[in-house]
């Protein structure tokens, strides 16, 4: 925010980015929320973590 160019830039564009960050924000919380309640054994594992050997 103390950029010179998010200070440049319009009150629409800058408005928008804090908009698009808050809800960002909330998307993000809600699947770590939802990670958190299955009780996954590995929470950070990912579909490019499997290994499949024929």
């Amino acid at each position: 925010m103390r950029s010179t160019d998010f200070q440049e830039m319009p009150f629409e564009s800058r408005y928008n980015l804090l908009v698009d960050q808050g809800y960002s924000r909330r998307k993000s919380d809600k699947l770590q929320r939802l990670i958190k309640q299955a009780k996954f054994s590995d929470p950070s594992a990912t579909v490019e973590d499997i290994e499949c050997h024929a």
